[in-house]
């Protein structure tokens, strides 16, 4: 179909007082692992199994002196893959709603949206976004805006390997490069959630099938703003914050390419800062733990940084990015997308483009089909309220 309307995302669109953003709830949390004789799926469990407890390398925030071996175990990662993470769009969450529907009830009134955290932080960090293309589609039931994600890249590699069936991919330097810095990711989460020494923990495989998932609600934009009901998977629980209430509780943890010279920290503050702080400002967590590493994956120190002076480091090294834009876009964007999504789920999926080139993010009708309705009917048939 063509474009039926679009909808800006220039940063000058977006100056002046941010909105209000009320703290996060949590409403509740559920655990995901790798099903058995399925890989397609990960298994739902309604509990805490799967939420791991940080292990500090050091008393002090900045701990230096380390020698952290990411690269331990590679051979042996179990991964999801691209495809797995496609097919899941919001099932864990739906199933949530349905084994909760007293707690959803409470809220029912309250929710305009049901969406990943992804989703929301791509969206905070869209107007400074000169790079990375995302496609959403949404659609609405029972007067709630549904949001997930579409891999569009993935069906362009799809259409490609169908008219080069017989010639197999080589991976290039980058692919490979990629891949080793998404394992240190899971790596550097499996040492600081394992006791020090404990070699017997550090050596099972890493997976990313694993996952503690809390269920938050915030409202973006004060008393008439949105309300948007959002999982968002957590890597650790703070120690020293128990009993302190949900999400204060819960630490990121992050891994980058350590910092040599002013050059590398104005890219740290713009490419690495904004992204930690907008993962972590919208489901409120207080402290992100960053681990410095060299190109071979040796993790050298670690630095913990509270989430709320995340911007005051990226304003005193160059002021490359504002909180208050990236609040006002989602508020506006989302806004925008509940006045835009009217029609049933049973008539049209809205699908929502950003074009960085343009600067706009780019809205299509499709009428609803098999192929494109992304919200099962196990869901549809037992949603509350039908």
């Amino acid at each position: 179909m063509a474009p039926s309307t679009s909808f800006p995302t220039g940063v000058s669109e977006y100056t002046g007082q941010a909105p209000h953003i009320t703290k996060p709830t949590e409403l509740g949390y559920f655990s995901l692992s790798r099903q058995p004789g399925n890989p397609m799926v990960r298994r739902y469990h309604p509990d805490q199994r799967a939420l791991l407890t940080l292990h500090r390398r050091g008393p002090d925030l900045v701990t230096e002196r380390l020698d952290i071996d990411l690269t331990q175990g590679m051979d042996a990662f179990i991964d999801r893959g691209q495809a797995q993470k496609d097919a899941e769009h919001l099932d864990p969450i739906l199933r949530w709603i349905l084994e909760n529907k007293r707690t959803f009830a409470q809220y029912r009134s309250k929710v305009n949206v049901i969406c990943w955290r992804g989703r929301l932080t791509d969206l905070l960090v869209t107007p400074y976004n000169r790079k990375d293309t995302w496609t959403l589609v949404a659609c609405n039931i029972d007067d709630i805006i549904y949001l997930s994600y579409v891999n569009e890249s993935d069906k362009e590699s799809k259409m490609d390997s169908t008219l080069e069936a017989t010639v197999e991919k080589v991976p290039s330097l980058e692919d490979k490069r990629q891949t080793s810095r998404m394992y240190w990711g899971f790596k550097f989460e499996q040492v600081m959630t394992s006791p020090p020494g404990d070699e017997t923990s550090l050596q099972k495989p890493v997976s990313n099938f694993e996952s503690f998932q809390s269920v938050l609600y915030t409202k973006v934009g004060g008393y008439r703003g949105t309300g948007v009901l959002f999982g968002a998977e957590m890597d650790c629980l703070d120690p020293k914050k128990v009993p302190t209430k949900p999400p204060d509780c819960y630490v990121e943890l992050k891994t980058c390419k350590g910092i040599e010279d002013e050059s590398g920290m104005r890219s740290f503050c713009y490419h690495k800062l904004m992204q930690y702080w907008a993962q972590s400002f919208i489901c409120g967590v207080p402290t992100i733990l960053v681990g410095f590493r060299l190109d071979n994956g040796h993790v050298l120190s670690t630095d913990e940084l509270p989430m709320s002076k995340v911007p005051l480091i990226a304003q005193a090294n160059g002021d490359a990015w504002k909180p208050a834009v990236c609040q006002n876009f989602l508020n506006s964007f989302l806004q925008f997308v509940t006045v835009l999504v009217t029609e049933s789920h049973e008539q049209t999926i809205y699908k929502l483009k950003l074009d960085v080139s343009q600067q706009r993010v780019v809205v299509t009708r499709e009428e609803a089909t098999a192929q494109n309705q992304f919200v099962p009917t196990w869901y549809l048939d037992q949603r509350p309220g039908y």
